[in-house]
């Protein structure tokens, strides 16, 4: 019984990416695990703003290359989706530039 049901768990993820949602025909599973990479990446980034000033010049520099590498992928969503993490996404940014360029002076 038990090797019945490892095997059951086992074909039931192996086919899960053989379910196709409605729209669009992308597997479920797929467009979950994009979903939440690039909400993973747009947390990580905007998350440190509150530690700017003590990141160093490299760290905000990669921060600021992080998000120019993310605004293609968000301007892909959904048209509310987009506007508001564009419009996030770009403050944190501004934020990042903004801590190196008072540095340089």
């Amino acid at each position: 019984m038990k090797r019945l049901l490892e095997f059951t768990v086992v074909s039931a993820l192996l086919l899960a990416p053989v379910f196709f949602s409605a729209n669009g025909g992308y597997p479920v599973v797929l467009q979950a695990s994009a979903e939440e990479d690039w909400r993973k990446a747009f947390d990580d980034i905007c998350a440190k703003t509150n530690d700017a000033m003590n990141l160093s010049d490299e760290e905000l520099k990669t921060l600021v290359g992080k998000a120019e590498t993310l605004k293609p992928v968000i301007e892909k969503l959904e048209e509310s989706d987009r506007k508001v993490f564009l419009r996030r996404l770009q403050k944190c940014r501004d934020l990042f530039e903004f801590v190196l360029s008072t540095r340089k002076k």
